[in-house]
Formats: C-alpha cells, sequence, structure tokens
C-alpha cells in the first residue's frame, strides 16, 4: 500500500489489520475510505457521495490521516510506478538505497554477472580451440541463466517476510 491507497483498497487493508488476518507493507494510505450513500438523478445518472468514515466490524472507524503500515517501506511514487510495470526492473536512483534496507541484501541489483577471463583462463581457451574473433567456439559452454531478481523494495520486503515466516513454521514442526 502506498499515498495512493485509497476507497475500498483502503477499507479492505484496515480489515485484515483488524481481524489478523494479515499484515500492512508499504507507506501511509490517503486516508479516503468513506462511506457513501447513492442518489438518482433525472436521466438515470446516479451520484454518490461519502456520508462518514467506514467502520470495521469492531465498531472502529477508519482514519481519515490514513493506515500506518506495520513495516514501513519508503519508496519514490515515480520509481513505483516503475515497479508496478516491472518488479524486476532496476530504477538506477533507488539501486543503493534499496541494497541497504531489510534482510535483502540483493534487492537492488540486477546487473548481469560478467566473466573475468586474466591470462590463464585465455591461455585454456587457445588451447581448446577457442578463437573468440571469430564468436565460434571448439567446445559449447553452457551458462546457467540468472535468476530474476525482485527491486520493487516493498514486494521484496513483502517475499523476506513470506520467506521468514516459512523458516519458523518449518522449524515449529
Amino acid at each position: 500500500m502506498n499515498s495512493g491507497t485509497s476507497g475500498s483498497a483502503e477499507a479492505l487493508a484496515a480489515m485484515l489489520r483488524a481481524s489478523g488476518a494479515g499484515l500492512i507493507l508499504g507507506s501511509k494510505t490517503a486516508g479516503l475510505a468513506f462511506a457513501g450513500k447513492e442518489y438518482s438523478l433525472k436521466g438515470g445518472s446516479k451520484l454518490r457521495l461519502a456520508t462518514g468514515p467506514v467502520t470495521l466490524g469492531n465498531g472502529m472507524a477508519i482514519s481519515t490521516n490514513g493506515l500506518k503500515p506495520d513495516i514501513d517501506v519508503t519508496v519514490n511514487p515515480d520509481d513505483e510506478h516503475a515497479y508496478y510495470a516491472d518488479a524486476f526492473s532496476l530504477v538506477r536512483r533507488n539501486a543503493i538505497a534499496a541494497v541497504g534496507t531489510g534482510t535483502n541484501q540483493f534487492a537492488g541489483t540486477n546487473g548481469t554477472r560478467r566473466a573475468r577471463f586474466g591470462e590463464a583462463e585465455l591461455v585454456r581457451e587457445h588451447r581448446a580451440g577457442v578463437d573468440r574473433d571469430s564468436g565460434e567456439t571448439a567446445r559449447a559452454r553452457e551458462f546457467e541463466p540468472e535468476k530474476p531478481v525482485v527491486n520493487d523494495p516493498a514486494l521484496a520486503r513483502a517475499l523476506d517476510l513470506l520467506k521468514g515466516l516459512a523458516v519458523v513454521r518449518q522449524s515449529r514442526s
């Protein structure tokens, strides 16, 4: 959730928290969850007006100041929009900040590994018949494809939490 979370999504988050069914990760919500009343207008149109805050099953109203998350993950709104499109994308200005947050120390890197060639490796390739200039190799090298790394900070923290809960649950069994 974030400052753009409002209305029914905000009410759902509040309900999940109140019932103990879930944790809220992200940043503070907009505080725009209101109950409303619909009025019919001439011509068949309808007008919906906010009549008051949404009240949860326990009788508590959702604050108009927004919901504070259980686990705060602050992300620049522009970067967050980029993560909505692709959670694996690397947003440059957040790369350094994302590395140091939470337990997922690789959250801010999506760089590709590059092979380092020293003199010994070049000699081995020469003996094996590898011609780097022609692009053809005498022996095919198989590289394991890299696993995608989640760079979206909120999603990475949620995954860390789920992994941690799985470890705790497994250790209790």
